[in-house]
């Protein structure tokens, strides 16, 4: 029994340790928070984009779209259209990696209750994060939130905020938005270069072809493999990329199961 006992208190202290480790002090939030601010500075050069004014309502905005097609720039752009009792926070920030629903708490004591506008970067990181922006809705506070990950997409949050968001999905630039941020003319040359190179912002700004890279692996593995339970990743990748490099092509399931050695051809369809 002593040593049961012994054994128990042990696990006790371990399980109460390790819960410590895991969440985020209130003094990290504090200064993660102080940091971010930055972002409401105003902003000297950006390209407007095309995203119809903030609803007058204390509706939830989700800005939802792929990712790195400047959904950030664009809440930095929206901020300007109100003044005072704005708050920003990026729920990606290294400092607060262990955030979880227990810490909002905490994060509304460090934003304070003066904030009438809040604007959240990839909030959808946080299990339950739903249960907090609720809360905001309900005091009347407008709320914008950004995310790439899949768990945006318009029928979930129609169950996780019922009758409280609008949904906008932003895409990389069009052609008018790259003329513009490119300062180029409208030419044949300019098309060409657009149908080329795309609309990817950081991309245009850097032509590093890397990136390009990382983002597909990144659309790959972690929006649509992590979201599906996928485990054969590889396979996943390589069937993009041959269907990448084959656009306009006919193809069949059971041609692509073939090549690829898949099980059946409905696990192609299902990765398709």
């Amino acid at each position: 029994n002593s040593l049961y006992c012994q054994n128990k208190l042990t696990y006790i202290y371990s399980a109460n340790y390790l819960s410590a480790l895991a969440m985020v002090l209130k003094s990290e939030l504090e200064i993660a928070y102080r940091l971010q601010q930055d972002f409401i500075k105003p902003v000297k050069s950006f390209i407007m984009r095309d995203y119809p004014a903030p609803a007058k309502s204390n509706h939830v905005e989700v800005i939802s779209g792929i990712r790195r097609c400047g959904k950030s720039t664009l809440m930095g752009q929206i901020k300007h259209r109100y003044r005072g009792g704005i708050s920003y926070f990026n729920f990606e920030d290294p400092r607060v990696h262990n955030f979880d629903i227990t810490d909002f708490q905490k994060l509304d004591e460090v934003i304070g209750p003066k904030t009438k506008t809040y604007f959240f970067d990839e909030i959808q990181n946080v299990p339950s994060w739903e249960i907090y922006v609720r809360q905001l809705h309900d005091r009347g506070k407008k709320v914008f939130i950004t995310g790439s990950n899949a768990s945006l997409l318009s029928k979930e949050l129609g169950t996780r905020l019922t009758g409280r968001h609008l949904t906008h999905e932003l895409f990389p630039f069009s052609y008018p938005e790259f003329l513009l941020y490119t300062k180029s003319k409208n030419t044949p040359l300019a098309f060409e270069d657009y149908l080329q190179h795309g609309g990817f912002p950081e991309y245009l700004r850097d032509r590093n072809e890397e990136m390009l890279h990382m983002l597909l692996k990144d659309i790959v593995s972690r929006d649509i493999a992590i979201r599906y339970g996928i485990k054969n990743t590889n396979t996943l990748m390589d069937i993009t990329l041959f269907l990448l490099s084959n656009v306009g092509k006919e193809f069949t399931f059971n041609s692509l199961r073939k090549s690829f050695q898949v099980g059946s051809a409905n696990t192609v369809s299902d990765y398709l």
